[in-house]
């Protein structure tokens, strides 16, 4: 039984060696009957290949200056929220100065009301007359006039 095995086996592998020599030799042959026209084939995918390409760089590019312009458009908003932002600080500033002459100003009127002169005009000394509002400055002025009048005048 093994020898009619074994015999089965070498007759099987004859005939499936003889089948890809076949399929080989068919295969040849049609291959060497290409049409000139089938021969461009590959050209005509490379073409095909290169307008894919070019599609792509060109919707590469419109996106890219796309967001170049949005890049622009952003670094605008930034400059103009940044003088914004400067704007605001120096209001800011301005409004914290005029607080403090303010304070400096009620702190001398207070002195002045208290009798205490030659500390009111230091106090007043202190008060910015330019970060007063008008009727800040008007006190202001009627305050110096006043301890001017007592003796005791503002350093210029």
């Amino acid at each position: 039984m093994k020898i009619q095995n074994n015999k089965f086996l070498w007759i099987y592998s004859v005939m499936l060696f003889s089948a890809s020599i076949l399929l080989i030799l068919i295969s040849a042959l049609s291959q060497s009957r290409i049409t000139p026209s089938e021969a461009l084939g590959p050209t005509d995918e490379q073409q095909a290949f290169n307008q894919t390409i070019q599609k792509s760089v060109t919707d590469l590019t419109k996106e890219n200056e796309k967001l170049r312009e949005e890049l622009l458009s952003a670094k605008q908003k930034i400059a103009s929220l940044e003088e914004k932002l400067d704007e605001i600080t120096n209001q800011n500033t301005q409004s914290r100065f005029a607080g403090e002459a303010t304070d400096f100003l009620i702190e001398a009127e207070m002195l002045f009301n208290t009798g205490n002169y030659a500390k009111s005009r230091d106090v007043l000394q202190n008060a910015n007359a330019e970060m007063l509002s008008e009727p800040g400055k008007e006190l202001y002025n009627w305050l110096r006039k006043k301890l001017s009048s007592k003796g005791y005048k503002l350093q210029d």
